[in-house]
C-alpha cells in the first residue's frame, strides 16, 4: 500500500507509473483530496519507476518509487463473505460475537437467545449448521469464550435482559438479571446443550442495552468479563434507564469458577441498586470504571486488553463528585481502548462504590493524565468501536502479527459501514504508532480464522463479511498461525497448524519442541499435540519439511503457554 501526500485531488485522479505504462486506480474508501491511497502492483524486477498523479484536467509533478529486493510484503486484503453449501452468502440473523472454538469449529452469539455453532472450511463455506437451546425468553446472548485449559470443549457465554424495564417481566430484581452459563457439544440431547443452572447469577443488567459481555480466561484460569453501566456517566437519567449503578456495574470482573466451592449466585442485600451492599456470591471487581466494554483479549504480551464505549452527550451528566453532576462535553465521548489492570480506575463513575472509595464517583475524560488509581485508555477511537482481536497469522512478512484490529459497528446506516482500525504496540504494550484504517467497512464483533482470513458477523445484513489476505503464496510450508493460540502449560492439548502449503510432510516445533501424534494433514494445515512449556511464556514456532531445514516464522510470538 503507497500513501501520496498532497493537494487537489479532485475529479477522479489516477496514478501512473512510468508516464501511463501502468494505471492505478486510488482506493476511494481510504482517499481523499489531500491524500491518495493505492496497491503498487507487482514489479518484474527491482529498480526505480516514476510516479504521477493525473487527471482529465492536467498531471502532477513526478516523484520517485523504489522497487527493492527485500521490500515487505504489501498488506492487502479481499473483502468477501462467509458462503454457504449453494455458495451464496449465508445468512444468520442478529449475530452479536463470534469464536473460533478448539474443535476448530466457529462459534456464534445471538441477540435471539441462541448460540450457533458451524463447520467452516478454508474456502469460508459453512455447513454442519447447529442451533444451541434456549438461554430463556428475552434473553440476549453476547460473550463468548473456551478456557485453552480445558480438556473437554466447553463453551462459556454471557446473557442479559435489555430494556427490562419495559417488558412483561416481573420482581424487585432485575436489574440483576445478568448470567454465565455453560454449554457443550451433544449435550442432554441437543447439538449444543446447557449444561445445567448457570455459573453466575446475579450480574447487574442496565434498563436499557448495557449487559453482560464478553469473556475471557488469563493464564491462571481465572474467569475475566465486562459489565456495562446504567448510566451514561454516572449520574441517572431516565434517558438511559433510569437506575443508578450497582456494586458490580461498570467494572472489569474476575472469578475463579474452578476453586473449590465456588459460589457464583450473587447475593445483595437491598432491591436499590444505589444502594445495595453485595453480600454473597464468588464475583469481584477487578478493575473499576468501565461504561460498556464491549470486547477484551488476553494478548501474546500477558497484558489484557479492552474496548469501551464513551459516554453519549444527550444521555446523561457526568458524576462530579458522589452528589454533584456537569454537562458532558461532546469532545470527551470518544470510545476507547485500554489495558485493564487490577485495581486501576478506568474512568466511568459509580455512585454505589464511591461510598467507599471516592475516586469512583468523579467521571474522568480519556484525555486526563494518569494518576496513582486513574489508568486511562491507551489510544481514542471513534464511536461505537467494539469487537478485538489479536492478529496472529504470520502473513505480510510479519507485519500484523501481534497488531490489535478493533472493529466499529457497521449500523443500519448506510452511511456507517463500519471500520477495521489497526492498532501497533510497542515493547511494553502501549501505543506505538498513529491508529491506522486497515479497511473500510466491517461488523460487530471480530474473529481470525487459521488461514489468517478476518471475519465479522453483520448484525443488520444477517451475514459475516470476511477479509480474506492477498498474498503470493510460497507454498513451502511456512507457517501462517496455530488455533488455539493458547494452551496448559503441560501441554498434550490438540492443536491446528496452518501453513503455507506442504502440510503433508511437515511437523511443527514449539520454542525448539516438536508437538506430538500428527494428523489430519492436508496441503494447508494438520493437526498434532502441543508438547509442555514453560509458565506464562509466548513462544515462537518452527516448521520442518521432510527433515530439512527449521523454517521459523518472521518473529514474535505464534502461541503462548498459560500457567496451569
Amino acid at each position: 500500500m503507497l500513501q501520496i501526500s498532497g493537494s487537489g485531488f479532485w475529479s477522479s485522479p489516477n496514478v501512473y507509473l512510468n508516464g501511463g505504462e501502468t494505471v492505478i486506480e486510488p482506493d476511494q474508501d481510504r482517499s481523499t483530496k489531500d491524500l491518495l491511497v493505492v496497491f503498487v502492483p507487482p514489479a518484474e524486477q527491482a529498480g526505480t519507476v516514476e510516479v504521477t498523479i493525473g487527471n482529465a484536467v492536467g498531471g502532477s509533478n513526478i516523484l520517485n518509487f523504489t522497487y527493492a529486493e527485500d521490500a515487505l510484503a504489501p498488506i492487502k486484503f479481499e473483502e468477501t463473505r462467509v458462503r454457504a453449501a449453494d455458495n451464496t452468502s449465508f445468512k444468520l440473523e442478529l449475530i452479536s460475537n463470534i469464536q473460533y472454538g478448539p474443535d476448530h469449529r466457529l462459534y456464534l452469539a445471538s441477540l435471539n437467545s441462541f448460540v450457533y455453532s458451524l463447520e467452516i472450511d478454508e474456502e469460508l463455506r459453512a455447513s454442519d449448521i447447529c442451533q444451541s437451546e434456549s438461554f430463556g425468553y428475552l434473553r440476549t446472548v453476547i460473550g463468548l469464550a473456551f478456557n485453552p485449559a480445558d480438556p473437554e470443549i466447553i463453551l462459556y457465554a454471557s446473557s442479559s435482559i435489555f430494556y427490562w424495564g419495559a417488558s412483561d417481566l416481573e420482581g424487585d430484581m432485575l436489574w440483576a438479571n445478568g448470567q454465565v452459563s455453560k454449554l457443550r457439544p451433544n449435550f442432554n440431547g441437543n447439538c449444543l446443550g446447557i449444561d445445567g443452572a448457570p455459573i453466575i447469577t446475579g450480574l447487574p443488567v442496565s434498563n436499557h442495552d448495557h449487559g453482560v459481555n464478553n469473556l475471557v480466561f488469563d493464564d491462571d484460569g481465572l474467569l475475566h468479563f465486562q459489565v456495562g453501566a446504567a448510566t451514561n456517566a454516572g449520574k441517572p437519567d431516565e434517558t438511559i434507564g433510569g437506575i443508578d449503578e450497582s456494586p458490580l456495574s461498570a467494572a472489569s470482573l474476575v472469578a475463579d469458577i474452578y476453586s473449590p466451592g465456588f459460589n457464583g449466585t450473587i447475593v445483595y442485600d437491598s432491591n436499590d441498586p444505589g444502594t445495595a451492599n453485595q453480600i454473597a456470591g464468588d464475583v469481584t471487581v477487578y478493575a473499576p470504571g468501565w461504561r460498556n466494554s464491549f470486547d477484551l483479549i488476553l494478548h501474546s504480551n500477558g497484558m489484557i486488553y479492552a474496548t469501551d464505549n464513551g459516554a453519549n452527550a444527550e444521555f446523561g451528566n457526568r458524576s462530579t463528585s458522589c452528589t454533584e453532576s456537569d454537562l458532558i462535553s461532546p469532545y470527551h465521548s470518544d470510545d476507547r481502548l485500554g489495558i485493564v489492570t487490577e485495581g486501576k480506575y478506568a474512568g466511568h463513575a459509580n455512585r454505589n462504590r464511591g461510598r467507599n472509595d471516592p475516586k469512583q464517583c468523579i467521571w474522568k475524560n480519556p484525555f486526563e493524565p494518569a494518576t496513582e488509581d486513574f489508568m486511562p485508555p491507551i489510544a481514542t477511537l471513534e464511536s461505537s468501536t467494539d469487537g478485538l482481536i489479536e492478529y496472529t497469522a504470520d502473513l505480510f512478512d510479519g507485519q500484523l502479527k501481534s497488531n490489535i484490529l478493533a472493529s466499529k459497528f457497521s449500523t443500519n446506516d448506510p452511511n456507517n459501514n463500519g471500520r477495521v482500525y489497526r492498532v501497533q504496540l510497542d515493547e511494553k504494550g502501549q501505543l506505538e504508532d498513529d491508529i491506522e484504517s486497515l479497511w473500510e467497512g466491517s461488523g460487530l464483533s471480530i474473529e481470525m480464522t487459521p488461514w489468517g482470513d478476518i471475519l465479522m458477523p453483520r448484525l443488520y445484513e444477517a451475514e459475516i463479511m470476511a477479509l480474506k489476505p492477498d498474498y503470493v503464496a510460497k507454498k513451502d510450508g511456512r507457517l501462517i498461525s496455530v488455533s488455539p493460540f493458547r494452551g496448559p502449560v503441560g501441554g498434550r492439548n490438540e492443536v491446528l497448524v496452518a501453513v503455507d502449503g506442504l502440510g503433508k510432510q511437515g511437523i511443527a516445533l514449539f520454542d525448539g519442541k516438536p508437538c506430538t501424534d500428527v494428523r489430519e494433514q492436508t496441503e494447508r494445515s494438520f493437526k498434532c499435540d502441543a508438547p509442555a512449556g514453560e509458565p506464562g511464556k509466548s513462544v515462537q514456532v518452527a516448521i520442518q519439511i521432510r527433515n530439512g531445514p527449521l523454517m521459523k516464522s518472521t518473529g514474535g510470538h505464534d502461541y503462548r503457554y498459560m500457567r496451569i
